[in-house]
């Protein structure tokens, strides 16, 4: 029988809920998500260590590399991350908070600005105007 948990609440007491918990409980947490193919036991990534990855990518303009070696050769283990993998995703991650990504150029950011002005509360009107050469 596999490990199962079920959660009820009570109408009378909407605050008050009663777990149940059926069958014996995994002595180690399974892997999930696509790391199927990992046979090592999965453990969470602490928040103040993916905070630590987009800070030093942001105040640094680093590359994801350089930022991975950087925390890989501090002393304490616990505040590592686990590969370059979690680095790029963080930097991904970054970049579509702000709307960016590498390789865009000028069109591609008048591009969104102008999308934003469906968007975005703040944006209200963008005007162009064009720049003449003088001979």
């Amino acid at each position: 029988m596999s490990f199962r948990k079920r959660v009820s609440w009570l109408t009378s007491h909407p605050h008050v809920a009663l777990y149940e918990y059926q069958g014996t409980s995994p002595t180690t947490n399974e892997p999930h998500g696509l790391s199927r193919q990992v046979k090592s036991e999965y453990v969470c990534t602490k928040l103040a260590i993916l905070q630590n990855i987009r800070t030093q990518l942001q105040t640094r303009k680093a590359e994801p590399h350089a930022v991975y070696e950087n925390l890989m050769l501090q002393d304490d283990s616990t505040e590592r991350p686990r590969d370059h993998k979690q680095i790029r995703n963080q930097e991904q991650a970054a970049c579509k908070d702000v709307g960016t990504k590498k390789g865009m150029n000028v069109a591609d950011e008048i591009i969104i600005l102008l999308g934003k002005l469906q968007t975005h509360p703040f944006v209200k009107d963008v005007h162009e105007r064009r720049a003449y050469a003088t001979r």
